[in-house]
């Protein structure tokens, strides 16, 4: 389930956020969106991860009213997730750089070029 739901679509996006994009209109999940939602963040979608336009899935999740109330017991942003958004931040070419191939996917997930990344990286090698 790890590889489908961080998997990116046709338009850079992950699964989640294309369920989130089509109810932003309406600023509500209806009940059968809420329970996919639910799924997939059940079965470990990173909740620091980013679409195509840069926005957070928690930012996400609070603009369409996934919450009641916003979690506050515990931060959104791991150290791991912040070395990951410096990594991007700093436009550090970690696609090409001798890293496990876990390590690359965690960051591609903060990275919101992913898709053109991973494209580059495969014709220059």
């Amino acid at each position: 389930a790890d590889q489908w739901i961080h998997t990116r679509g046709y338009n850079g996006d992950f699964p989640i956020f294309n369920i989130l994009d089509r109810s932003s209109d309406r600023k509500a999940l209806l009940s059968s969106e809420a329970a996919t939602v639910k799924l997939l963040l059940d079965y470990g979608m990173h909740m620091d991860s980013v679409n195509s336009q840069g926005v957070t899935l928690n930012a996400a999740l609070i603009e369409v009213q996934y919450y009641k109330k916003p979690p506050i017991d515990r931060p959104i942003s791991s150290l791991s997730c912040i070395a990951a958004n410096a990594i991007v931040a700093g436009h550090i070419q970690y696609w090409n750089a001798p890293l496990p191939p876990r390590i690359k996917q965690f960051i591609s997930w903060h990275d919101r070029h992913d898709f053109k990344n991973r494209i580059l990286s495969e014709i220059i090698n």
